[in-house]
């Protein structure tokens, strides 16, 4: 088979690729590109992405509970059935994902897990023709999206408060953004037969938009897509207020639902902001990761990047002027806004919400796929082109 990897990276617009392909699942089998999806209850589970697989390569279960082979075995099963020959892959946790730098004590452990799991997807991979595209964002600009993200879902992903300040986070954060170290592992491992790497600029994009330059380079621009369009946008960030507000809320543990209903929570008071979603580093810092990036990238040059992409990668730091940040009676007033939707009737509906839809993914599998393919059938009504 042809096999497209899109291995991430995070923050580079995967997401509203992963929601494009998802939406676009059947008519792609139709013109013999295979979008897998497992099946839980007879019925196709449109999780989205291909997270999952990539962390069950190293033993870590996710729902829907599957190991690494069982998740092969469905893939190629689809593909033969169909009589398909072009599959894709795509998932943040493959240039990401397990191990988390957190749960482990050295770089060098990191690295090692890392090729592990790598090189456990090669097994699956032998005998067939691997490309392999990744988009890299620029590590400064990288790691502002992280911290929102991570400031997001910390409750969801660890019981440690990951962040504690910006210069820690960049500390622990430093070996995920060693990107030529990372790439040369997926170069050695996966042995491709083409590694496409794009710096991440959504100017320098095609018709700049993430899916559009995807569809481009993966070469299935050529057909009219009935769902979604070039600008479908999948999990905004925080505004710059309730970041802040949810680094408060981070200092307290609290049940994988609750923080459920938190980020659900903080994301609608989010989109009635007018602060940006854009997160600003002190300027010392700031010139601190671009120095650490340009050193780390040169790794890149002549075998993965020309001189050109590499300067788009490792831009100098701007000299633009932060945008505003919000004040501590701005900060207070987010927070007095999200406990009376937390704690109210939105609150209370969303707690029973997410608790049950938790009690069907646990114990009645087959009628939460089925309640997927009723929301997968609302996103394509509402998205059709």
């Amino acid at each position: 088979m042809d096999i497209l990897l899109h291995i991430g990276q995070s923050k580079t617009g995967t997401s509203a690729i992963q929601a494009y392909l998802t939406l676009n699942r059947t008519f792609l089998a139709e013109q013999s590109v295979l979008y897998p999806s497992v099946k839980v209850g007879g019925m196709p589970l449109d999780i989205g992405n291909h997270n999952a697989l990539a962390d069950a390569l190293l033993g870590l279960s996710r729902f829907p509970y599957l190991t690494a082979d069982q998740y092969f075995d469905a893939f190629f099963t689809e593909a033969e059935t169909l009589g398909i020959n072009q599959m894709i892959l795509s998932a943040e946790h493959f240039f990401g994902g397990e191990p988390r730098i957190w749960d482990v004590e050295t770089e060098d452990e990191y690295f090692s897990i890392y090729r592990k799991k790598v090189e456990k997807l090669a097994n699956f991979l032998q005998g067939h023709n691997v490309t392999i595209l990744v988009y890299l964002r620029p590590q400064v600009d990288w790691i502002k999206s992280a911290i929102i993200q991570t400031v997001r879902i910390s409750g969801l992903i660890s019981k440690k408060n990951l962040y504690e300040d910006d210069r820690q986070f960049f500390c622990m954060m430093k070996p995920v953004m060693k990107y030529s170290q990372i790439v040369k592992i997926w170069d050695e491992v996966i042995k491709p037969q083409d590694f496409i790497v794009v710096p991440y600029d959504r100017q320098k994009l095609r018709n700049e938009s993430s899916i559009t330059d995807f569809l481009s380079r993966v070469q299935i621009d050529k057909y009219q897509f009935p769902y979604g369009d070039s600008d479908l946008e999948i999990n905004p960030s925080f505004t710059r207020e309730y970041t802040e507000v949810k680094k408060i809320i981070n200092h307290s543990q609290h049940s994988k639902n609750s923080e459920r209903v938190i980020v659900k929570c903080l994301s609608w008071l989010s989109e009635r902001s007018r602060f940006p979603r854009h997160y600003d580093l002190e300027p010392e810092l700031e010139n601190e990761i671009a120095a650490f990036a340009r050193k780390e990238n040169q790794g890149l040059r002549t075998r993965f990047m020309s001189e050109e992409q590499l300067r788009m990668l490792s831009p100098e730091p701007s000299t633009k002027q932060a945008k505003r940040c919000p004040s501590d009676a701005e900060i207070a007033y987010a927070l007095k806004l999200f406990n009376q939707m937390y704690k109210g009737p939105i609150g209370r509906f969303l707690i029973v919400d997410y608790t049950i839809r938790d009690l069907l993914r646990r114990r009645s599998p087959g009628l939460h796929s089925l309640i997927h393919q009723v929301k997968r059938y609302t996103r394509q009504i509402k998205h059709r082109a």
